[in-house]
């Protein structure tokens, strides 16, 4: 059975991760061996997140720290550090499959990105380019000179007949196509069903919590989560919940979540909105492009935003009615079994496989 070499690009929002082990934990049950390289493969300081955030901020946001010819200078001398490495990691662990994260889409490290394309095309391994979410589609991205454009357009995402593209949403696969040229596959996001996280224990219940996942960016998504839990201070509900306050949460997502306001305006496709569902905890979604497109029509059950006032009726309608609850559970459960769980990731990643096996490298 081949070996599969996982390429993880650095400090990734933390839903990214759960679809990458998502994906190894199928194809190990495939039978494959996994093996995982990451920064920490990479102890250099070189390869430390404060170089390769300079780097992406002189690149594709305003160019400050160096002038064209010193920045394209040390991505050259990062990026042929790296690429000896990932030769050594292909050679020692006799790598046949490469699954590169997020690392072609250009949205977070240059460098590492340019090593894994020349290691490719060098050795003409077979390769999937997951994409969740690529560097044009990142509000203020803009290559800040010729030379890194020049880069972009060659790099991220690049064309070779050994890479297979995948996309997670319509929109995003349109537009690469409409770009570059290059056409991908769609594997939207996935669940696993039967891991469960557990509860916290001693949890504090006197507070109700709210969970807005923050990413360190300023959006509108965390301003209306702010005066929706603001409002829900003076909430009708509490009293009859037994709280005493609000908690508005954005770090460390866990079952103990009352709410999750999901009021993200823009999505590459839903970082935390499965791992909610499976939860079973009830959510509040601002209806952002690709949640029109590629997931209103399964139906879930969810309040979809309109406007604050809306919202906050509904979420207080929902929070005093435990039979709502339960038949919300059990209907979105089931959707999640039929089109969202592993078993249904696992067809798609073994037509993948297969495709490698017969050598057809062109796109469905």
């Amino acid at each position: 059975m081949a070996n599969i070499g996982i390429f993880v690009s650095y400090n990734e929002r933390p839903g990214i991760y759960i679809q990458i082990e998502n994906w190894k934990r199928v194809f190990e049950r495939l039978g494959y061996n996994t093996y995982i390289f990451s920064s920490t493969v990479l102890p250099e300081s070189l390869f430390h997140y404060s170089i390769t955030k300079n780097i992406y901020k002189n690149a594709l946001i305003k160019l400050t720290d160096y002038n064209e010819i010193e920045l394209l200078t040390i991505i050259e001398k990062i990026k042929e550090r790296i690429k000896h490495r990932v030769e050594l990691f292909i050679k020692n662990n006799d790598i046949d499959i490469l699954i590169l994260e997020n690392i072609l889409s250009g949205a977070s490290d240059i460098p590492y990105g340019m090593a894994l394309v020349e290691v490719i095309n060098s050795a003409s391994l077979y390769t999937i380019g997951h994409h969740h979410i690529f560097w044009w589609e990142v509000p203020g991205l803009r290559p800040t000179c010729s030379g890194i454009r020049e880069l972009m357009d060659k790099y991220f995402p690049p064309t070779a007949p050994n890479i297979v593209h995948v996309t997670v949403n319509s929109i995003a696969q349109a537009t690469l196509r409409k770009r570059r040229g290059i056409s991908s596959r769609i594997i939207p996001y996935m669940v696993d069903l039967d891991k469960i996280p557990p509860h916290t224990e001693n949890k504090d219940n006197t507070t109700l919590s709210l969970f807005y996942p923050y990413y360190g960016e300023e959006d509108e998504g965390i301003k209306i989560a702010s005066e929706i839990a603001r409002r829900m201070e003076k909430s009708r509900v509490l009293k009859s919940l037994n709280k005493s306050g609000v908690t508005l949460l954005t770090q460390h997502f866990s079952p103990d979540i009352d709410f999750l306001l999901y009021t993200k305006t823009y999505e590459p496709w839903g970082d935390y909105l499965l791992e909610a569902i499976k939860l079973g905890i009830p959510t509040l979604v601002y209806p952002y492009k690709v949640f029109k497109r590629d997931i209103s029509h399964f139906e879930f059950d969810l309040i979809i935003f309109q406007d604050i006032d809306n919202a906050i009726s509904k979420m207080e309608e929902f929070l005093l009615d435990k039979r709502r609850q339960t038949q919300m559970k059990r209907h979105n459960l089931s959707i999640l079994k039929k089109c969202f769980s592993l078993d249904m990731l696992e067809k798609y990643l073994s037509s993948l496989l297969k495709d490698q096996k017969t050598h057809k490298f062109t796109a469905k």
